[in-house]
């Protein structure tokens, strides 16, 4: 944010630049900087996620490297469909309303009998 003393003298379109790094240290960006150094990392840090079971590493932080918002989240709906379309599809076993009903109120009345009931 500009100071307020800095924004009093501006009108009309102000058009900035962000630099994205920790103030304190310039040489230490807050996203991945492409280059070779944080690409022999990412690669390390794949190459380790790889070896994990049932786990996927994605986004800006699985992927080591900065997107724009709305490309963050266009990855993330593509990856999500992605998922989805490769489970496999089962069956749905109808559901009686009336009998899942009266389960879920039996359920409910047998929890407040036993947190009610003398210990």
């Amino acid at each position: 944010m500009m100071p307020p003393e800095q924004s009093a003298g501006i009108a009309g379109t102000l058009i900035t630049r962000e630099h994205p790094f920790t103030p304190s240290h310039a040489d230490r960006y807050e996203y991945p900087f492409p280059d070779q150094r944080n690409q022999t990392l990412y690669k390390a840090y794949r190459s380790r996620a790889s070896a994990l079971d049932r786990v996927m590493i994605c986004g800006r932080l699985g992927e080591y490297r900065y997107f724009d918002m709305d490309q963050a989240i266009g990855r993330a709906l593509r990856t999500s469909r992605k998922i989805l379309r490769s489970l496999p599809v089962r069956p749905r076993e109808p559901i009686s309303q009336p009998r899942a009903h009266a389960e879920l109120l039996m359920t409910a009345g047998k929890m407040l009998a036993t947190a009610s009931s003398p210990m």
